[in-house]
C-alpha cells in the first residue's frame, strides 16, 4: 500500500483492558496502524487473540467497565474523547459494521425492512416514502431477490446468507466511510462465504469504502485484502501488504500460521501443529515475546526482552527479532 493514498482512519497505541475478579486485563495491547482510503485491511488471528475486542473498540461498543487507551483519529478528530452521543451519531453513519452473528445481531421480533429503515430514522431525515425505497434500493445493493417479500419477513424465517446480507444492508445504509466486517461468514457454507465475500469486495470497490476484516480464515484474506495485521494475544506481530505476508511471511507465528494450513505448495510437506494454545488474558506473559512458548527447538535468546513492531522493510512490520532465527523446519522436528 503506498504511503502516499489518503488515511481514512488512524489508530494509535489503542489499548483494550477487560475486568476480571477486580483487575483489569488488555485483550488489545498498543495497536497502532493506519486505514488507507478505500482499502480492504484485513486482521487476522486466531480465537481469543483480540480480533473482536479491536473491532468492538473501534466502533465504541463496549460498556462502561472497558477500558479503552490511545486514540482513533477519524476526520481530525479523535473518537476515544466523544461523548456517547457524539460516539453515537459517528457509529451508523460514518462507520458501520457487519457482524459475525446475523442471528444475534438482528432483533427476532421485527421485521427485517423496519430494521433496516430503523437505522434511516436515526441518522438521515429521509421522508417514510424515501425510507421505504431505500430500503428496496438496499436490498438490491447486497442482492436478495423478491425485496417486495423479503422486506416483510422476521430474520427466522430467512436462510443464514440472506439474513448476514440484511446485516450487510443495515451496515451500508447510510453510505459509510469506514466498515468494519468481524469473521462475516461465520457458520455459512462454502459457497454462501464466498458470495458474501465477493459481496463486501464489490460494494467497497463501487463506494469506496475502507473495510478493516476481522477473520482466522487466512484462504479469505489471500481472495480481498490489500493489507494484512497478524495479531497474536493483543499485539500486532506483523503487518504488510498481501504479497509482504504471504510471499514473504518473518514473524514465526506468521510462519506457522500459513504452514498449518492445507494447500498445493505444502503438498510435501508435513502439516505444521502450531504446539500450545493462545494464553488468557490473566496468563499472558506481558513480558518478553508473547509467542516464545509456543516456539519449539529454539533457544530463549532469540527473543528480545521487549518486542517492538519495526519496520524491516518498506511497508512491512514485524515485531521481535526472533524472525531472524526462526527456522520452522527445526521447530517441527521437536
Amino acid at each position: 500500500m503506498s504511503k502516499d493514498r489518503n488515511v481514512k482512519v488512524s489508530i494509535e497505541n489503542l489499548s483494550t483492558a477487560f475486568e476480571i475478579m477486580g483487575s483489569h486485563y488488555k485483550a488489545v495491547d498498543d495497536v497502532t496502524f493506519d486505514l488507507y482510503d478505500g482499502e480492504m485491511f484485513a486482521i487476522v488471528g486466531e480465537s481469543g487473540c483480540g480480533k473482536s475486542a479491536l473491532a468492538l473498540s473501534i466502533m465504541g461498543l463496549h460498556d462502561d467497565s472497558v477500558k479503552i487507551e490511545g486514540s482513533i483519529n477519524y476526520k481530525e478528530k479523535d473518537l476515544n474523547k466523544m461523548n456517547k452521543e457524539e460516539r453515537r451519531k459517528i457509529r451508523g453513519f460514518d462507520f458501520g459494521m457487519i457482524f459475525q452473528e446475523p442471528l444475534t445481531a438482528l432483533n427476532p421480533l421485527v421485521r427485517v425492512g423496519e430494521q433496516i429503515k430503523e437505522v434511516l430514522s436515526i441518522h438521515t431525515s429521509l421522508s417514510d416514502s424515501e425510507k421505504n425505497n431505500k430500503v428496496l434500493d438496499l436490498l438490491d445493493e447486497v442482492g436478495i431477490p423478491n425485496k417486495e417479500v423479503v422486506v416483510k419477513k422476521y430474520p427466522h424465517e430467512l436462510s443464514g446468507g440472506m439474513r448476514q446480507r440484511i446485516v450487510i444492508a443495515i451496515a451500508l445504509a447510510c453510505d459509510p466511510d469506514v466498515i468494519i466486517a468481524d469473521e462475516p461468514t461465520t457458520a455459512l457454507d462454502v459457497t454462501i462465504q464466498a458470495q458474501i465475500l465477493k459481496l463486501i469486495d464489490n460494494l467497497r470497490i463501487k463506494q469506496n469504502t475502507s473495510t478493516i476484516l476481522i477473520t482466522h480464515d487466512l484462504g479469505v484474506v489471500a481472495e480481498v485484502a490489500d493489507r494484512v495485521a497478524v495479531m497474536y494475544a493483543g499485539q500486532i506481530v506483523e503487518m504488510g501488504t498481501i504479497d509482504d505476508i504471504f510471499d514473504n511471511p518473518m514473524h514465526p507465528y506468521t510462519i506457522s500460521l500459513l504452514r498449518s494450513i492445507p494447500n498445493s505448495d505444502n503438498n510435501n510437506k508435513k502439516l505444521y501443529v502450531i504446539d500450545g494454545i493462545v494464553p488468557s488474558l490473566q496468563n499472558i506473559d506481558r513480558t518478553g515475546c508473547r509467542f516464545s512458548e509456543r516456539i519449539k527447538g529454539h533457544d530463549d535468546s532469540i527473543h528480545e526482552e521487549n518486542p517492538q513492531l519495526r519496520e524491516v522493510e518498506e511497508g512491512h512490520f514485524v515485531r521481535c527479532t526472533c524472525y531472524k532465527e526462526f527456522d520452522i523446519e527445526k521447530s517441527q522436528e521437536v
